[in-house]
Formats: structure tokens, sequence, C-alpha cells
């Protein structure tokens, strides 16, 4: 069956008609709600397969299905056939019986009754039926909306007096009282208050307002296109830096190309209008989206995936020194990064002989040279300081840190002088020793056994050059012994490795080598790490020292001894802060700085004197 299904519809406020022809094909069409019939009448009213067109005996059928309802001059019937001129009402649809053109077997005219038609109680209980068109109610809430957030705003910024300059100046030569400075200080948490409380603002004009800014650029907040370089739009890349351009990257782009972030707006990880210090997005999902999936992101990276620090954090991978070499006369770690492992444990080379179990002894610590005498009861805070900011502990200096106990001096047998040696200086220790032998016998009065009749001569008396060179030589084999002693047992060799160059210098002398120590300062150069947070901890409890018995012992604690107070930013606000930012900086020192476009032409890593060449030129 060909049926011709003509949609008429009327134009509000106007007689014109349309009539608009669909052929449909089939055995039987579906008359209904659903978006699958052929007949769609959309009224809530309407079944969703409510009745069918079939072609019988006497013609066009429109039968009921699932007892559903058709109407036909007011009354309820099953079934109708649509003959030409009968009609039929489904909802507020009618459906009209017409002649068939030529390229049709059947015809229906499909129209909608207008509100006016329908008995009141017959109409859906609908709350859009009972209130105006929707361009009448388009057209009132966009004039609220200039009402209420654009001509109340302007009228009250208009109705404002500006500030009396005299008065302002005034003001500021007066001198300042309690109630003054508690009214200023009032001023400024009113300032850095959400705006919609700020004093000064009606609620209309605290609408537009965007929020506060933070500290960093509250100096801009009177100037929007500093930012904004058009209204109402977001904050580009190259507004931030144009002012930020010497900001570091996030890593060196020239071994990893994904950390150019050329696809990252700056705004993504520097919310502002949110007050606050700085303009940082502290939540780590901002890292996490990233680094969690790294491997799958950059097949080729050497780094970790991370996730949130209670769970999916890896283990700590501390920088060990692996040695030392002298390169110019500066000396160099030779390092390398390992995971810390309990079953492996990881082992450092620094050039120190150092048992951190002696100096731990609950009984003191006994000191050495003039201070053996006395004794010590030392912790982990006598020789480790933190530096002013918390961060890393001091470097540790012989000096200072260890000379009261450990004095660098010697005493020769028979001889009460005790002489002071100076530290890190194998050279001017081997001077001293030999000048202090040879002294000695020039002087006379020598009592070691086996000392040459010369040196054992009445002090003042004579000495033929006969004698003056047997002593000499007696003091300069002295003075090699006492030396192999310093170096090797005491003094020299009780901290470092020394050892004697296989040829003398050119008087005969041995050449001593004291091995350099360089000790690790910054373990997980990646991070950070605050002292001042954990001062109610022992530093035990996160360094187990008091049972090292070698310098090469790490004592870098796992991550599972944080874990047992930062458990992860998904634990909640109880525990200790386990965000990212919490030990890692975003922009690392020493990559290259920033650009439009993102650094990508900066491969190279530049020093910190080269950035600062490159301001000093700009600013010039």
């Amino acid at each position: 069956m060909r049926l011709s299904l003509i949609t008429i519809k009327r134009r509000p406020d106007s007689d014109d008609v349309s009539r608009r022809e669909t052929l449909l094909e089939g055995a039987e069409l579906r008359v209904g709600r659903g978006a699958d019939v052929d007949v769609n009448l959309p009224d809530v009213n309407v079944a969703y397969h409510h009745a069918s067109l079939t072609e019988g005996s006497e013609g066009l059928v429109l039968t009921a299905v699932g007892g559903s309802v058709i109407e036909v001059n007011g009354s309820p019937v099953e079934k109708v056939v649509m003959a030409a001129g009968v009609t039929a009402r489904i909802g507020m649809y009618e459906l009209q019986g017409e002649n068939a053109p030529d390229h049709a077997d059947r015809a229906i005219a499909l129209s909608k009754l207008d509100i006016e038609d329908v008995v009141v109680s017959e109409l859906p209980q609908q709350i859009a039926e009972s209130l105006p068109s929707r361009r009448r109610l388009s057209w009132l809430a966009v004039i609220a909306v200039i009402a209420l957030f654009v001509a109340w705003p302007l009228f009250d910024i208009m109705q404002r007096q500006a500030p009396d300059p005299n008065e302002i100046i005034v003001k500021g030569m007066t001198p300042q009282t309690e109630a003054s400075l508690a009214s200023s200080q009032q001023a400024i948490r009113t300032a850095e208050a959400p705006m919609a409380s700020a004093a000064g603002y009606s609620p209309m004009e605290a609408a537009w307002l965007s929020g506060p800014m933070s500290r960093a650029h509250a100096g801009l907040a009177e100037d929007c296109s500093a930012c904004h370089v058009r209204p109402f739009e977001m904050t580009t890349n190259e507004s931030c830096l144009s002012c930020h351009a010497e900001v570091d990257q996030h890593g060196d782009v020239g071994t990893h190309p994904i950390l150019a972030l050329d696809n990252f707006r700056c705004a993504a990880c520097h919310k502002e209008h949110v007050g606050g210090d700085a303009p940082i997005e502290r939540a780590s999902t901002v890292c996490t989206d990233c680094h969690l999936n790294l491997k799958t992101m950059s097949p080729d990276t050497t780094l970790l995936n991370v996730g949130d620090f209670g769970k999916e954090h890896p283990q700590f991978r501390p920088t060990l020194v692996t040695g030392v070499e002298n390169i110019d006369g500066v000396l160099t770690p030779l390092t390398v990064r390992a995971p810390v492992d309990a079953q492996y444990p990881l082992k450092e080379v620094s050039g120190l002989n150092f048992p951190h179990n002696v100096h731990l002894n609950e009984k003191g610590v006994r000191g050495l040279g003039r201070a053996s005498d006395k004794t010590w009861d030392m912790g982990c805070n006598s020789c480790h300081v933190a530096e002013a900011d918390g961060s890393l502990m001091r470097p540790i200096e012989m000096e200072r840190d260890c000379g009261y106990c450990h004095e660098l001096t010697f005493k020769a047998d028979n001889i009460d002088v005790l002489r002071e040696l100076p530290h890190a200086k194998p050279t001017q220790v081997s001077e001293i020793i030999h000048d202090y032998y040879s002294a000695r016998v020039l002087e006379g009065g020598v009592k070691v056994p086996g000392a040459p009749e010369g040196a054992r001569r009445r002090p003042g008396t004579k000495l033929s050059d006969e004698d003056r060179a047997q002593s000499l030589e007696w003091a300069s084999q002295q003075a090699e012994n006492e030396l192999k002693g310093i170096m090797e047992t005491r003094l020299c060799g009780d901290c470092h490795i020394a050892a004697a160059d296989v040829e003398k210098d050119a008087r005969g002398r041995t050449i001593w080598r004291v091995e350099g120590a360089l000790l690790q300062r910054h373990w997980m150069p990646k991070s950070f790490f605050e002292h001042g947070p954990h001062f109610a901890m022992d530093c035990v409890s996160c360094h187990e020292a008091t049972k090292s018995k070698e310098s090469s012992d790490v004592l870098m604690p796992g991550i599972e001894i944080c874990q047992d107070c930062h458990l992860g930013e998904q634990a909640g606000d109880t525990t200790a802060s386990s965000e990212c930012l919490a030990c890692h900086d975003f922009h690392i020192d020493d990559y290259g700085p920033m650009s439009p476009d993102h650094g990508a032409a900066m491969t190279v890593r530049r020093s910190a004197a080269e950035r600062i060449e490159i301001k000093r030129e700009a600013t010039q």
C-alpha cells in the first residue's frame, strides 16, 4: 500500500496554510508518539504505538492498538474506515480521509488542533502550557538580564563619587593610630575576601567581578588588559609569557620533547581570581593526569609513571655518590640513581670512613688529641644542622663540625711538644713533619733511642758536617715513619683513605695522596624536603644510624616510612600533606626558559649565569 500523508500546518496569527506530502509504503503503517513509527504524533496523551493503518476490503482502516482510544465525532471507537471526509482524532491531532492522487493508493491529511479548539479539561497538565510562549519568555529573560546585570551596575558606578585627591593626601600624612591601623587591616582582609561581600560594591556590581587576584598579581587587579587581550576571552599563553618569558621549562625538551607542553595552557596549572599568595593549582590531578600514563604518551621515556602518593608512587630512587674525581683541582662526584630496597641495601662510595654507631654511643664519645680526656654525649644534630630554609643540611666542615673532637695534632716519642696539622693538605703535612724532625736534630738533645750522636749532643754545641748529614738523614727517616702512621692508621687515616705514590720526590720523600671526600647533600635532586615541619620527630625514626658501622651505608628511608603519615591525597584532610607540589617543583632550574612556543627551539640547557646575561642584555 502506498499512502499519501499530507501534513497541514497553519501559521500563527495568519490564515496561511501549508500542505506537505509524504509518501509512505507498507502493508501496515504505525501511528503514535514513538520515534520508530511511520506517522509520528508528538503528544504526551498519545501512546508510543497508538494505532495502525491497514488496507481492507472496505478501504483504509485506522485501528486502535493495546486499548488506545480513537475519537470519531466525540465518541471513542476501536476502528474506523478513513473514507474521504471521515475525521478521526488522536490526542491533539486530527486525521481526515481524502481522495487519493494518481501516484498513491490512499490519502490522509494530518493536522494539529489549536489550543482554543480543545476543551480545558482535555488539556495535558503541563506547566509549559500555562506559561507565555517561548519567544515571550526569551524576551523577558533578555530584558531582565540587561536591567539587573548591565543597567543597575552602570547606574551604581555613575552615582559613585570619585575620592577627593586632597583628602587622600591629608589622610596619608596623618599619623597612624591604633584605630586607623585596625581599619587598614580590615580593608586588606575585605579586599582579599570574596568580592561578593566586599564593601563598596552593590550586589549587581559584584556579579561582574571574577574574584580576588592573588597577591603575586595584586598590582594587575585594575588592569584587565594586562592578561586579557580581548574582553570576555580567556588569558592566552602569550599574555603570560610576555612577563614570564624567562621561567624555566618543566624539563629538558631536547631529551623529552613531550615536556615542551605545546598543547597546554599556562592557565591549566595557574588559576587566577581565587586569591591566595600565588595563582598555583595545587591539586595533584594537574600533574598525574599526564604522569600516570607517561609510558603510554612517550614509550621511550626513562621517567616512571606516578599517581597518588599513597598508592601509586614509585619507590624512592636516591642519587648515590659512587666515586670522586679530581678535575682541575675540583672534586667532582660520580653519581647513579638506584631504588631503595631493604633486601639489597644501597652503598655509597664518598671517600670517607665514618661509623655512625660509634658517634651515637649511649655512653658518650671520647675526643682525640688534646681533647682525649673529654667525653661528649652526641646526637644527630651535633653534626647535622639544617640550613636556614629548613630543606637541606648544611655541608659538613672538618674544622667546624669535627675539629673540636678530632684535633689534628701529633706528638713524637720523648718529645713533649704537640704540633697542629692542616686539614686536606697532605703536602703541607709532609713538610711540617719533616721540618719538625729536622729542627729537633739540629737543636740537639734528642733522647730517642737509636738517634745519632749528633742529634743527642748537648744543645748549643757545634755540629760537624758528618754529624749533621747523619742527623738529617735520621730525621728524614723518622718523619717518613711518622707520616706513614698519620696517613694510614691515625689522624688522616681515621676518616680518609691515603696511599703513597710509587715514586718519591726529588728529595727522596714519600708523596702521599689522600682520597677526597664528597658527601651527598641532595639525595633526591628531583624533589625537595623540609625538615622544619618534622621537628617533633626523632631523626632515627627515619634515618636508622645507630646500627650503621660503615660510611657507605645509605640511611635514606624508603617510601613506606613516609607513607605512614602521608597516606595520599585521597585519604582526606586529616592526614599529612600528600599533593605533588609538597615535594616537587614544576619549573626546574637549569633548563631552557619558556617562550611563546613553549621553548620548542630551546633544546640545549642553559646555565643560570647565561640566563642572567640574557636578562641583563634585555634591560640595556
